[in-house]
């Protein structure tokens, strides 16, 4: 694929998704929260999966294009359905910065997969999780109201993905790996706990390729 046709069709796809989002959001369909969190899980899951059919630099362009695209959309109030929640928030503008940070390391495609993966599912459902069944188990870190519903459902998704992972890469399965499959994901269930402000969108991600990296 070309690099015209790799940023034509994925922004594209991006800006369908979004486009469709708004619309939902107009005719009271779904709030602001929800909202971004579809654009979140589709988004992301779309966007894992970049490395199998386009190249390193294709992907660093896409997430430099993607951070232009959320800054104007952001300042002009474009997309009001992401950006109508009630706290603020740069996590919409940090997801690009940690797809681009993650695409300069080149890991291997189901290393950057699973990163993706993290924030697309992981903090998606966790959102959603927390919000249907978190309201008698929540607690706060610093401005944050974060659930004990959200964040068990973040550690068994993530264990979920990077098992996963270790199925499609490693024959046997050592106690060594058992020890990443619970640590890893206790420790980005922790970062995306305590760092807020939208800081998880790059630690959480930078976390498990750097992990992933030395492990398998």
């Amino acid at each position: 694929m070309g690099l015209m046709q790799a940023l034509i069709y994925s922004l594209g796809a991006i800006f369908v998704l979004l486009l469709a989002v708004e619309l939902l959001w107009k005719t009271k369909k779904i709030d602001s929260e929800i909202s971004r969190k579809i654009v979140h899980i589709a988004a992301g899951s779309f966007i894992a999966f970049w490395p199998f059919f386009m190249s390193w630099a294709m992907i660093q362009l896409l997430s430099l294009a993607l951070f232009i695209v959320v800054y104007l959309s952001h300042h002009f109030g474009v997309f009001k359905a992401i950006h109508g929640v009630k706290r603020s928030t740069n996590g919409e503008l940090l997801y690009p910065v940690g797809i681009g940070i993650i695409a300069l390391m080149q890991p291997p495609d189901w290393v950057f997969a699973a990163a993706m993966l993290h924030l697309a599912i992981g903090d998606g459902l966790a959102a959603i999780i927390g919000v249907k069944y978190g309201k008698n188990n929540q607690y706060k870190i610093g401005d944050n109201v974060k659930s004990l519903a959200g964040s068990c459902t973040f550690f068994v998704v993530s264990i979920l993905i990077i098992a996963t992972v270790y199925s499609l890469n490693v024959a046997t399965i050592s106690p060594s790996d058992i020890a990443i499959l619970l640590c890893l994901p206790l420790l980005v269930t922790l970062i995306e706990n305590f760092f807020v402000g939208g800081l998880d969108n790059v630690l959480v991600p930078l976390a498990v390729v750097l992990v992933l990296n030395l492990t398998l």
